[in-house]
């Protein structure tokens, strides 16, 4: 099908931040398409598109604010989770290319990756236990971090530290950094505190709500 479209686009996610930014983009505009020009495509055929587009759209295809992502993400488990989170990430002003980062992980070596499994990860987010849930989230990127710009990313988490915000965690292949609060009030009381940095820029957000 021919379609007279022209799609502007307005960010507000920062570009090459590792926070899946233009993957929602993709996956809005997958469902806007078929939903004003009333193709009638499935869902399950859209999903298909999504995953040919790229491998984090299908996530952002789905009505559920939780999802357990298998094979290279394009399996897709939703949870019926009702928690409601708070966030503060910090965005260092540098970009990683993300396939060189799976290109630095693969030389990574296997025997030197901490085990951590999903399932901790979700019973924390069930029970909205946010003390737990720090102790349980684990990114493998930072095993690969591009040598020469691991310092800024551990300032960053120093920043989040030292702002009573708790530990950081590097956000898809990075170099966002973000930390896990109970509410947005204290995510804004936290960021309050936090000295400006003239190389991270600042944002709160929260889980979304459908």
């Amino acid at each position: 099908i021919k379609l007279d479209l022209e799609i502007v686009i307005k960010k507000e996610i920062p570009v090459s931040a590792g926070l899946g930014g233009g993957s929602s983009d993709a996956a809005s505009a997958i469902l806007a398409v078929n939903k004003m020009f009333s193709l009638g495509v499935s869902f399950d055929r859209l999903l298909a598109v999504a995953s040919s587009t790229g491998k984090d759209v299908p996530f952002f295809m789905l009505k559920e604010c939780f999802a357990i992502g298998r094979g290279s993400g394009e399996i897709l488990e939703p949870l019926d989770i009702r928690c409601s989170l708070a966030h503060i990430i910090v965005k260092p002003k540098i970009s990683f290319s993300t396939a060189e980062m799976y290109r630095i992980l693969d030389k990574c070596r296997r025997g030197s990756r901490k085990r951590y499994g999903i399932e901790g990860v979700v019973k924390a987010v069930k029970k909205g236990d946010i003390d737990l849930l720090k102790t349980k989230c684990y990114n493998i990127f930072d095993e690969a971090l591009p040598f020469g710009k691991r310092s800024i990313i551990e300032e960053a988490k120093t920043l989040l530290q030292t702002a009573g915000a708790g530990p950081g965690f590097l956000s898809g292949s990075g170099p966002s950094v973000y930390c896990i609060v109970k509410d947005t009030k204290e995510a804004m009381g936290i960021v309050r505190k936090m000295p400006k940095v003239k190389n991270m820029d600042i944002f709160v957000a929260e889980t979304w709500k459908g």
